[in-house]
């Protein structure tokens, strides 16, 4: 065993042992292949619970917006969306409203603007988002980089409506099939519900497994933009070697690189369209300039450097038994990364 093996095996079980998470998946690709592919612990802190295994699904939380996002840039890369496209093009009931003016690019990076905080909405607001809530929202005038589900949510919305099909529909036919991802999928079928590790207990006992975590997602029917995918490592292993590598059968080349460089250099986050850039406050200090990624609230994170050709790709449930756990992850992160930049 190397000495990076090493490391990581201890840093990641000595975080089950301080509950950052009960379980997790590591996959590292160097080269275009897997280098490092491990599990570890079980789905909840009861050591009689399911054992993690390296092709355990989970709920990806915010990692989907990237998978998201990626099937709108290939909208743009095929010339059937334009990236300064308003939001209104899509839905022109928004044509007079502060979203509708709002364009493509700027929920690409979070710069929108848009103050929408989709968690707090009741059902019938989430279910008449662009119809009528979104009408009367007003829009940060200030340009900076603020993280939310709305815009990701949107760009599902644009899918949607650019394709007519359903989103998860969409992204089988030209992500997940094109990627050979067999595991990937929203609302998990019920003989799966069992495979997945929980990621809540919540307030009156009920255990959240199996369905989408995030709220918003979850009211909505788990099936949209910003949250709902489950997935393994494998799978996004190769999603990440797709992102990494030069050759493709989704995005061409120009995209891919206009995606993973920086578009917000002069604001308060170094953000690409969808990709998180260089942020020491989940990659520490050790990751190369130019390093994107994307994390998920249960404890998911994908990423990679096409520099020195390394990906990575983390799966847990660090929200179990209750999301306070979440905080942390980012030190775990930190300190796991750090350790893998140092290496390659």
């Amino acid at each position: 065993m190397s000495q990076i093996e090493s490391k990581i095996r201890l840093t990641i079980k000595e975080a089950i042992e301080t509950k950052v998470f009960p379980g997790a998946v590591f996959l590292v690709i160097h080269n275009n292949e897997v280098f490092y592919h491990e599990a570890f612990g079980n789905f909840t802190y009861d050591p009689n619970s399911s054992k993690v295994n390296i092709d355990t699904i989970y709920d990806l939380a915010s990692v989907t917006k990237q998978i998201v996002n990626t099937a709108l840039l290939r909208l743009v890369d095929q010339n059937m969306v334009n990236i300064n496209d308003p939001v209104s093009k899509y839905f022109p009931n928004l044509i007079k409203s502060d979203v509708g003016n709002t364009k493509i690019l700027q929920l690409l990076t979070h710069t929108s603007g848009i103050q929408v905080e989709t968690s707090k909405l009741n059902k019938n607001q989430l279910n008449n988002l662009i119809k009528e809530f979104l009408l009367n929202i007003k829009i940060n005038p200030e340009a900076r980089v603020e993280y939310g589900n709305i815009n990701t949510y949107l760009v599902g919305e644009i899918i949607i409506k650019v394709s007519d099909k359903s989103l998860g529909n969409h992204l089988k036919k030209h992500i997940f099939d094109q990627l050979l991802m067999k595991d990937t999928f929203f609302n998990p079928p019920l003989n799966l519900i069992n495979e997945i590790p929980p990621t809540e207990i919540l307030n009156d006992g009920t255990i959240i497994q199996g369905v989408v975590h995030d709220e918003s997602s979850r009211m909505m029917g788990g099936e949209v933009g910003q949250a709902g995918l489950f997935s393994n490592a494998v799978d996004l292993a190769k999603f990440m070697i797709f992102w990494l590598g030069n050759d493709n059968p989704i995005l061409s080349q120009k995209i891919i690189n206009i995606s993973i460089k920086n578009q917000t250099s002069n604001l308060n986050l170094a953000s690409g369209l969808g990709w998180h850039l260089d942020n020491e406050v989940y990659l520490g200090k050790s990751a190369p300039k130019g390093t994107f990624f994307h994390p998920g609230f249960t404890g998911t994170l994908i990423g990679g450097n096409k520099k020195n050709n390394l990906g990575f790709v983390f799966l847990s449930n660090c929200t179990y038994p209750r999301r306070d756990g979440h905080k942390l992850k980012n030190l775990f992160f930190q300190e796991l990364l750090t350790d893998l930049f140092n290496h390659f």
